[in-house]
């Protein structure tokens, strides 16, 4: 028997590498720490956790301010955020250290630095401008007066009838009379129709790609339904997307429908939740568990380059065409979710993705066949911050849009170009639209003639 003592350039340590930033002035903008393992296997067990320290630079001391920070760890990436906005004060350095415990033995602590701002400055604060159209005649009942707020810096903001005052002058003064008998206006807050939109845009897609389905074809249709949350959140699929394209699905002459996802938090809930499991069982769709083993079944994938095989469910193994329909998100680890992020939905062991690099085999298992014949991005509602669960309203915002299309690199390179009007996000950050195109899953750089806009407001007009 031979005994080696483990040497010391073999110690189990890790390296992590901080992206994003602490913005103290937008609720819930997260830092990200990718976990990378040195000299043990990852996920076999191991927990990782981090403390922040606020650094006086002046006085070289720290102060440990960990309970101000909401720390979500899924994989080897832990995400960053205030727990409420501003609480980090400003013109201090912050620090954090990061350890992991593996089988009873903790790993010494990574220092890393973060990044704090505060850019909620004179310029940059908050503003609103109104423009009023219309006139309401005071013998002519139903005239209505629109008023449109345009608000600057700050793109999380969704219109509420509390809002809006209303104030009646006297004199040279002013008074608010928006909650008293005096006020003689009925204010109502219209945020858009998302089910006419959404059939509307469906209903205008190029003719070969309404045709995906024919008739007697065994349909599966994928969302996100992955979190225990309502569609506002932004989190799932909005179920009257999901319900737009079962009723196409039936109108193509579709035999069967099935619904799934593999979700994170409990199924069931999910499915309650997010609204998709009423919306399809209502038409008529089947809605299957995605979280049992006994509905996955193992496949090659001779494409790929690290994930040569998986256990793929069978709703899509099954299927004649399936449809593909994220929500757009933001992700943690993955930097975004769209398209090809959903397949992870489509696969039983998530975990070895998450630990054996998560772009590259997010682009493998897109190489699965079949394919999806057809990818539509929902984006009526997108999650800036805080994905993939999300905590509140304040991390979405509103585009009211669709991005669809068979290439799969070019819709998601397409939208993660539309993601980044409202937050920075490089396409060399979302790494596995690279690698899809290395794999020749599609391209990243659409022929522009390839590409249509359509404005469905002038449509409707």
């Amino acid at each position: 028997v031979t005994v080696k003592t483990l040497a010391k350039k073999a110690a189990v340590t890790l390296s992590v590498k901080a992206a994003g930033y602490i913005d103290t002035a937008i609720p819930s903008s997260p830092i990200t720490l990718t976990v990378t393992p040195k000299n043990f296997n990852a996920g076999s067990g191991e927990s990782y956790s981090v403390r922040v320290m606020q650094l006086n630079t002046k006085t070289k001391t720290e102060t440990e301010v960990t309970e101000l920070l909401d720390i979500d760890v899924m994989g080897n990436v832990i995400t960053l955020t205030e727990k409420t906005p501003g609480s980090l004060a400003s013109g201090y350095t912050y620090n954090a250290y990061t350890k992991a415990d593996v089988g009873g033995t903790e790993t010494p602590e990574v220092k890393t630095k973060l990044t704090v701002k505060w850019s909620q400055s004179e310029k940059v604060r908050p503003s609103v401008t109104l423009k009023a159209t219309g006139a309401i005649d005071v013998i002519r009942p139903g005239s209505v007066v629109t008023v449109t707020p345009t608000v600057k810096n700050c793109f999380t903001y969704v219109p509420e009838a509390g809002d809006l005052h209303i104030y009646k002058q006297e004199g040279k003064n002013f008074v608010d009379v928006t909650n008293t008998a005096e006020n003689p206006f009925a204010v109502r807050v219209e945020n858009g129709a998302e089910a006419q939109d959404t059939c509307a845009a469906y209903s205008m897609l190029p003719a070969d790609q309404q045709a995906v389905v024919k008739p007697g074809m065994k349909v599966t249709i994928k969302p996100n339904i992955g979190w225990d949350k309502a569609p506002e959140l932004a989190a799932n699929t909005n179920p009257i997307l999901v319900s737009a394209l079962i009723k196409a699905c039936w109108d193509a002459g579709a035999k069967e429908i099935t619904v799934f996802d593999h979700t994170c938090d409990e199924w069931r809930r999910c499915y309650q939740s997010s609204g998709i499991e009423e919306a399809a069982k209502k038409l008529g769709a089947k809605v299957v568990p995605g979280n049992e083993p006994e509905y996955y079944r193992e496949i090659q994938l001779p494409r790929a380059k690290t994930m040569k095989t998986a256990m793929v469910h069978q709703a899509i193994l099954d299927s004649d065409v399936w449809i593909n329909c994220p929500v757009m998100k933001n992700h943690s680890g993955a930097r975004m979710t769209l398209c090809m992020k959903n397949h992870m939905g489509i696969v039983l062991d998530r975990r070895y993705m998450h630990t054996h690099d998560l772009q590259q085999t997010i682009a493998d298992i897109c190489t699965i066949k079949p394919g999806a014949v057809l990818n539509i991005i929902d984006a009526y509602r997108a999650m800036l911050f805080s994905g993939p669960r999300g905590r509140s309203e304040n991390d979405v915002v509103q585009p009211k849009a669709l991005i669809m299309g068979t290439d799969i690199v070019a819709v998601d390179t397409l939208a993660t170009k539309f993601f980044g009007q409202f937050t920075s996000i490089p396409l060399k950050d979302v790494g596995h639209l690279a690698h899809g195109e290395e794999l020749g899953l599609g391209t990243m750089n659409p022929p522009k003639a390839s590409i249509k806009t359509i404005n469905l407001k002038k449509q409707k007009n």
